[in-house]
């Protein structure tokens, strides 16, 4: 490109000729694509479901038959199994001395209306003590 009075204008490596933006690189296509393509066997395995075949839906008939109960029951079956196993790879037996944490907790005990018992914020001498005392008992 030639600017007006003869000069060549350069333009800087990497730079956008015109201020346009850059355009969509190769990953973006490629994931709009599988998108779609999900989506639309999503919707093919819902038709196959819901659409009526002889005047009944796939689900109807696998609802009739007991497939979704089987299914979840064996599904929770499952689960507890791999509870029990995560479950099994811890010790079994407790500590054997309780954590410093643990300690602490147990000193201050909730009691029965939810109150914990609060240390003392300051403290008062045997004189100071007394003066309360009487001052509380008129």
């Amino acid at each position: 490109m030639r600017a007006r009075g003869g000069c060549v204008k350069v333009k800087a490596r990497g730079e956008p000729a015109e201020k346009w933006p850059a355009r969509a690189r190769r990953g973006s296509v490629e994931r709009v694509k599988t998108l779609l393509t999900f989506l639309i066997l999503c919707g093919l395995v819902a038709a196959a479901l819901f659409a009526p075949i002889g005047g009944r839906t796939l689900w109807r008939r696998a609802q009739e038959r007991g497939v979704p109960r089987a299914v979840a029951r064996s599904a929770a079956h499952g689960l507890r199994l791999a509870w029990d196993w995560v479950a099994g790879l811890q010790p079994s037996e407790p500590p054997r001395h309780p954590s410093r944490k643990a300690q602490a907790a147990a000193a201050h005990r909730v009691s029965r209306e939810g109150i914990v018992a609060q240390p003392p914020k300051e403290k008062l001498s045997t004189s100071d003590k007394a003066a309360l005392d009487r001052l509380v008992r008129h």
